[in-house]
């Protein structure tokens, strides 16, 4: 991982330290589980897992604040968020937890894929649902999860 406001021409030489490695995810094929859903199911366990121990600083300096030096040596407070996560496509489907073939981006199934829509808009979702679902946390926050 990384920002994407690096030139190509500092992110191509790994003498200047521009990366740092955060972790490492496991590689297995778990040769010993024979069924191919539940192994599907324990990549995506093992993933999430992985992901979450990885970014869990990060989690508590965006609640908090870390002091960070700017390139010109000014120490600012800030309180960074993890905003994007560039991946390829079976990346995205663990990531946003949907079935392979279905849309990342839109949530569209993979029935609809083919349809174009000419003026380029695509439907929102919708909103009152949306909200609806995020207020009834406070009532009952385990029918939320």
């Amino acid at each position: 991982m990384t920002i994407g406001n690096i030139p190509k021409e500092i992110c191509r030489k790994p003498f200047l330290h521009v990366y740092v490695l955060l972790g490492y995810l496991p590689t297995t094929q778990l040769e010993t589980v024979n069924n191919q859903a539940k192994k599907r199911h324990l990549f995506s366990n093992m993933y999430h897992a992985c992901m979450s121990c990885i970014t869990e600083p990060l989690k508590s300096a965006g609640e908090g604040s870390v002091n960070m030096s700017t390139a010109t040596r000014h120490v600012h407070r800030n309180h960074p968020i993890f905003g994007s996560f560039i991946s390829n496509y079976p990346e995205q489907v663990l990531n946003t937890c949907i079935l392979t073939g279905d849309c990342s981006n839109c949530g569209c199934t993979h029935q609809f894929l083919g349809n174009f829509n000419p003026d380029g808009s695509r439907s929102l979702c919708n909103l009152d649902a949306v909200l609806a679902t995020i207020d009834s946390f406070e009532d009952d926050p385990t029918n939320f999860l």
